[in-house]
């Protein structure tokens, strides 16, 4: 008893304080235990996942860092991860918790599915939306397919892909400054007489020059590439005739400065890889944003952007049809279709809108950062490739005989009218190959499914361009699990899918009879899987003035030049991440070679 009455005299002086404080720790305890559970990742049900992940509360993200560090690719995890599995579709964790899994694709079957067939159960990812946010909000690529702004959206630039806008307005200012690469080209050729040089500044100007002149309009004088010529010793160096002996001695040429109004496009255009890059690409925009060199990049966007359009309205028609007719730039014909809509709207236009400015840049950033990453990946492959450059270059030969004849440059309208099966082939593998844009991602609208997997509404479903079934065998799948039009997607053979082989684009045709005519094969674009710009409604929007760039370009290039092998030693195919990915490595060895001698 003693015993009992002294425990229950202490129990009894035990301060209350000392019973908060316990059921406070209790109460922290049992929170932090539940929001440890809420913050871990949580897997979606039976799709493949790494065991690791689930376990960390940033899920896959030190893995990927990890990964960066080796291979210096991020977007190849993605890959690696379907690799690992050995699965066509794996869920992973990147995001913070609030967004939940996101899921990976690879079977090209599928991606051309959900890209052509099932658009109404999958729309743009918000992805890229977060990517291109930060500095374009106002664009097509944030906006939802049924909405009503995304439907004024395309009638603001619905004539900008038709081919008579593409084939009067672009096509003649694409010639035109691709002409003065080969210019520039020509006189680096002689200078540097055989030896490599680093071409990719020159590739990256040009592109620029030709999205601006299509955008804006770009005087002579204004042009990057003008600036480089202008910046070259009048007097090439004499080598009494010879070559130099060692092709592995790099001819250096000095690079021009942009100008303050290319630069801040082009540095605006480089922050968007944040957004594709960081698990928090909204925040982490927003920090850069505030940034004195992103701040004044921003200010110089928008003065570039009133007087460009100061100017068009200077020289636009009261008359409808009138300003069709004299629309020289992207640009003319927005703000006439701004008038157009606004006067059906009955509202006066807004030539200022957040909505103009930022479909100009985003049509400026997308045109020039595609062309450029493809077209220098391109030389490449041609240079490392010889047969299929002297293939092509005999078939640009056939295709524009009249103006070899005539010993001159095929002209614009050539061009882009000829039938050049073997051109075409050319274009498409390099495409294929360069995979610059390797991710595209769609977020499901509805819960649904993906090859017998339950994929919930709002998850993220990243399709990958570069992964099994494009450059390798693809993973085995229960045929049964394919919807009827995923079944009719055509493939490659396994045989030679990471090879560089145009013609693997091209069938016979069945009114030939064999022999050197340009005609006697057909292009089929359609013969195995090529996902550069997506598909379906949410497709690339300016698929058609790529391809036009990318034909004038490779024309004009190969018309004129032979791309001479260069020594492994110099040669490399490592990868750099912006936007698009780019070749890190671009040399180039250049023989002046019209094909007229």
């Amino acid at each position: 008893m003693g015993l009992q009455h002294a425990a229950h005299i202490c129990w009894e002086h035990v301060p209350h304080t000392f019973w908060s404080s316990l059921s406070i720790l209790t109460l922290l305890l049992i929170a932090a235990l539940l929001m440890h559970r809420m913050v871990m990742p949580k897997p979606l049900s039976a799709i493949p996942y790494n065991p690791e992940a689930l376990h960390r509360l940033f899920g896959d993200i030190p893995s990927i860092i990890a990964w960066n560090k080796r291979h210096g690719e991020q977007r190849k995890w993605f890959q690696a991860q379907a690799i690992r599995h050995n699965s066509p579709i794996v869920q992973v964790f990147t995001k913070p918790f609030w967004y939940g899994p996101q899921v990976v694709l690879t079977d090209h079957k599928e991606i051309h599915d959900i890209f052509h067939h099932r658009w109404k159960e999958f729309d743009k990812g918000y992805k890229e939306s977060e990517a291109f946010g930060g500095i374009i909000p106002d664009e097509l690529l944030s906006l939802k397919l049924r909405s009503p702004e995304y439907k004024f959206h395309k009638d603001l630039m619905r004539d900008l892909m038709l081919p008579q806008f593409l084939h009067t307005v672009n096509a003649p200012q694409i010639y035109d400054k691709s002409m003065l690469l080969i210019d520039l080209w020509k006189r680096k050729a002689e200078i540097a007489a055989g030896a490599p040089f680093i071409f990719r500044q020159d590739i990256h100007m040009a592109a620029l020059d030709i999205i601006m002149a299509a955008s804006f309009g770009l005087s002579q004088d204004e042009s990057c590439i003008t600036k480089q010529i202008h910046a070259l010793p009048e007097k090439i160096p004499q080598l009494n005739g010879e070559q130099p002996s060692d092709a592995t001695t790099i001819h250096h040429f000095e690079d021009v400065p942009m100008d303050s109004e290319a630069k801040a496009i082009t540095d605006l255009a480089a922050s968007v890889q944040i957004g594709f890059s960081s698990p928090i690409p909204v925040q982490h925009h927003w920090f850069l944003r505030q940034l004195p060199h992103l701040r004044g990049a921003i200010k110089i966007k928008n003065g570039l952007m009133r007087r460009k359009i100061s100017e068009s309205l200077k020289r636009m028609p009261r008359n409808d049809e009138e300003a069709v007719k004299s629309a020289r730039t992207a640009l003319d014909n927005m703000l006439y279709r701004e008038r157009l809509l606004a006067q059906k709207a009955g509202r006066e236009p807004n030539f200022h809108a957040s909505y103009i400015y930022d479909e100009m840049l985003a049509y400026v950033i997308a045109g020039h950062d595609t062309t450029s990453s493809t077209l220098s990946w391109g030389l490449m492959y041609l240079a490392d490739h010889q047969q299929p450059q002297e293939t092509l270059r005999h078939h640009l030969s056939l295709v524009y005989s009249q103006a070899v004849a005539q010993q001159r440059q095929p002209t614009a309208h050539e061009i882009i009218s000829s039938h050049a099966p073997y051109l075409d082939a050319v274009i498409e593998e390099i495409l294929r190959v360069s995979v610059v844009l390797p991710m595209i991602s769609r977020e499901a609208l509805v819960d649904t499914t993906i090859l017998g997997y339950p994929i919930p509404k709002g998850t993220l479903v990243m399709c990958l361009s570069n992964g099994p079934s494009f450059f390798s065998p693809g993973i085995s799948v229960d045929e049964h699990l394919r919807t009827k039009e995923s079944a009719k997607v055509a493939g490659w053979d396994d045989h030679h899918m990471d090879t560089f082989k145009p013609e693997r684009w091209l069938e016979r045709s069945n009114n030939s009879a064999g022999g050197e005519k340009a005609d006697s094969m057909i292009f089929n674009s359609r013969k195995g899987p090529m996902n550069s710009f997506g598909g379906g409604p949410r497709g690339c929007f300016g698929k058609r003035l790529a391809y036009m760039e990318m034909r004038i370009l490779v024309v004009l290039l190969f018309f004129n030049f032979k791309l001479l092998p260069i020594d492994p030693e110099l040669r490399s195919y490592r990868r750099h991440e912006q936007i698009t990915v780019e070749p890190a490595d671009c040399h180039i060895r250049l023989r002046v070679a019209p094909l007229w001698m």
